[in-house]
């Protein structure tokens, strides 16, 4: 076993024991053609839910500073950590991530803030910060 392998199955491990559970919703963002509103955009959900764990903590100044200086994520954004395998970009993927089981609140992902971190060239881990999306909202941001 490599070192890659080895951290993959001691986060896994983490994620598991100290891990809450989350569902991650792909939709499919098209935006309407002809349309002269900027935010006439239609999400369609695309394939299965994904279940599985990620660690959440709240920001600290010390660590996200630098973003929330920069106006990228609010003092009431959420940061989420979780295997580096999962995807959350895409040039028309829009991603919706649902915290607990059942599901308390659901989350937008804030792409400026996501980064992967990797060993031998393999995804380990991915920190993404998460905004709330408000009760019955779709697009979020």
């Amino acid at each position: 076993m490599g070192v890659s392998s080895n951290l993959i199955n001691g986060l896994n491990s983490v994620f598991t024991k100290a891990g809450k559970q989350i569902r991650i919703r792909y939709f499919n963002q098209t935006i309407g053609t002809g349309s002269v509103y900027d935010d006439d955009a239609v999400l369609t959900k695309s394939g299965n839910d994904l279940w599985t764990s990620g660690v959440v903590f709240p920001l600290s100044k010390s660590a996200d500073g630098f973003l929330m200086e920069q106006g990228l994520i609010m003092p009431t954004d959420t940061k989420l950590f979780v295997n580096g395998s999962l995807s959350f970009t895409g040039s028309h993927l829009g991603v919706r991530i649902g915290l607990g089981s059942p599901i308390s609140a659901e989350y937008t992902i804030i792409s400026e803030g996501t980064q992967v971190y990797e060993a031998e060239s393999i995804p380990i881990y991915k920190k993404v910060y998460l905004r709330l999306l408000p009760l019955g909202s779709l697009i979020g941001e």
